[in-house]
């Protein structure tokens, strides 16, 4: 292979990888064009290899959330909590979905590279009509924090259907994700995450495969690197197509004003030295915090919780619900009763009220309305939530709704504000930096939009 064609092979690597098109279809078919063989195993080699290049460029853009995914990873193997978090979640999940290719390109390697231009062509025809109908018909509801072991199990069986020629690995990922009901940015960062292992693997496992072939070969040897470079080259100078595809709900969002991802209404302080050595926490002190808050601005999917306080022996508490395991959104997740609000609903109290009477059987009469905290804005679903916060008897005669909360769960204000309990990371979704909350409660972990509701809630309550 010539120098002209190894630099012409490594851009269309680099235009292909992220875009929902079959990359290794157009190396082949535009390798092709310029005279090589498919089943020259030189060729086939350098097809693999190089697309280790642009995988590069997937690495260094989630360089952050990959860093934070292995720590979190090896953090919960170290305390014995291996799914105890988010990101370690995440990293098995990442795992189980390489699992399906990495099986099925070794068992059926040969088979796939005996494959020709006939199968090439139907594949890029029978998926584009596939992304096309997900693309429509598919109901963009569900977020990473909706993520399962099944549904990330499923994603990789579609990154398994890309060892067919044709068959783009980002398109057959991000496809199945939005049948899935994943919005199309959710199914495109798991799509990105998931294809590290795999095409490293694959490169490595090319490479070694290949050193015998091109031991003798300096000309291939040198196309390849060329190749591998210039594939990788202009992914990192801007990553344009990367955020292209993970960041199409950010401009939206952006021009509604709502880019940091939390309600420009008035921001939470952190809890600071100041705010600890406050006094008792009242209800008093809570309705006086709750004063004159306005709504964000921005339209989007309305939804509302109820924050319920009661007080036991003087002190105060929070209730929350642990959502079932089997719940196909927000599995497993402890989080403050509520949900979207009907067409039948008057407002937001409303149907905060109608959402905890029928979680918990809590009745709305029963309720003492304090105030309403700042909206909660969930960057990836693009929900509005508000958070109504009720003072509720104690003790109560509680019914929780069996089909879809596991169990009840009461945090007392004084745990929640114990040293090392509350957390905060930066993240990045979206082409955005945001801050993350989480609170950790004797293994009850409260993360998401609940914990940055329960952190405001918790910091204004201090400072009032």
């Amino acid at each position: 292979m010539g120098f002209l064609a190894a630099v012409l092979l490594g851009l269309v690597q680099a235009v292909t990888e992220f875009l929902p098109v079959s990359s290794t279809a157009h190396l082949l078919l535009v390798g092709e064009m310029l005279g090589e063989s498919l089943g020259d195993p030189r060729f086939r080699a350098f097809v693999t290899i190089i697309q280790s290049g642009t995988t590069l460029a997937v690495l260094i853009y989630f360089r952050h959330d990959l860093w934070r995914i292995g720590v979190a990873w090896l953090r919960g193997l170290r305390e014995g909590r291996p799914f105890g978090t988010p990101d370690a979640r995440l990293a098995w999940y990442i795992a189980l979905g390489t699992l399906p290719a990495a099986v099925l390109g070794k068992l059926l390697e040969r088979r796939i590279e005996s494959l020709g231009n006939l199968v090439i062509a139907f594949s890029l025809v029978f998926w584009g009509l596939v992304m096309a109908g997900a693309e429509r018909y598919a109901s963009h509801r569900r977020s990473m924090e909706d993520l399962t072991a099944r549904s990330a199990f499923a994603i990789g069986i579609g990154q398994a259907l890309a060892l067919v020629p044709g068959t783009s690995r980002s398109g057959s990922t991000i496809t199945t994700g939005m049948l899935l009901g994943f919005s199309r940015e959710a199914a495109a960062r798991f799509s990105f995450l998931l294809s590290v292992p795999i095409i490293l693997g694959a490169g490595v496992y090319k490479l070694m495969k290949a050193l015998p072939v091109l031991g003798g070969e300096a000309a291939w040897r040198s196309a390849t690197l060329v190749g591998t470079a210039v594939s990788a080259l202009p992914a990192h100078a801007h990553h344009l197509p990367l955020r292209g595809l993970a960041d199409r709900g950010g401009r939206a969002r952006r021009r509604a004003g709502l880019a940091g991802g939390a309600a420009p209404g008035r921001r939470a302080a952190s809890f600071s030295r100041r705010a600890r050595r406050a006094g008792p926490m009242t209800l008093d002190g809570l309705r006086r915090a709750l004063t004159g808050y306005r709504r964000a601005p921005g339209v989007l999917a309305e939804a509302a919780v109820l924050v319920p306080v009661y007080f036991r022996d003087g002190e105060p508490h929070v209730l929350m619900t642990r959502r079932r395991d089997d719940l196909r959104l927000h599995p497993g997740q402890i989080s403050f009763p509520g949900g979207r609000v009907d067409p039948g609903d008057a407002d937001t109290l409303a149907a905060a009220l109608r959402e905890a009477h029928e979680e918990i059987g809590l009745s709305p009469a029963d309720v003492e309305v304090v105030g309403k905290l700042d909206e909660a804005l969930t960057v990836t679903s693009g929900i509005c939530l508000t958070p109504w916060v009720g003072v509720v008897p104690y003790p109560y005669p509680y019914v929780a709704q069996p089909d879809e909360v596991a169990r009840l769960v009461d945090f007392s204000v004084a745990d929640l504000l114990a040293p090392g309990t509350h957390r905060v990371e930066t993240r990045e979704a979206l082409g955005m930096l945001h801050e993350v909350h989480s609170f950790d409660v004797g293994g009850d972990v409260v993360w998401g939009a609940s914990a940055r509701i329960l952190h405001e809630l918790l910091t204004l309550w201090r400072n009032a």
